[in-house]
């Protein structure tokens, strides 16, 4: 399925999920935070009722995650340290 049809269809169960929790709640549903859409698809989740978007990679650009180890994220180095280290409650 293609990207953008995912979105809609999850922008479209977010919009649904809030109006039934509105009316469990006996609530306004415009009185519940929506928060769909980032810096790729905000125009079309503001469209659609977000009223909470994520835009950081717009204003600061992409992240830069460090790379993952090759033998998928071993942290044994880090247990060793650990493993020496003296933890007292003082």
């Amino acid at each position: 399925m293609h990207p953008l049809i995912c979105k809609l269809e999850s922008n479209i169960f977010f919009l649904g999920f809030r109006q039934k929790v509105a009316q469990e709640l006996q609530v306004r549903e415009a009185s519940l935070e929506l928060s769909m859409g980032m810096s790729s698809d905000f125009e079309e989740a503001t469209r659609m009722g977000s009223t909470s978007v994520r835009v950081g990679s717009s204003i600061f650009g992409a992240r830069n995650y460090p790379s993952k180890a090759k033998d998928g994220g071993d942290t044994s180095g880090l247990a060793k340290k650990v493993e020496g280290t003296k933890i007292s409650s003082t």
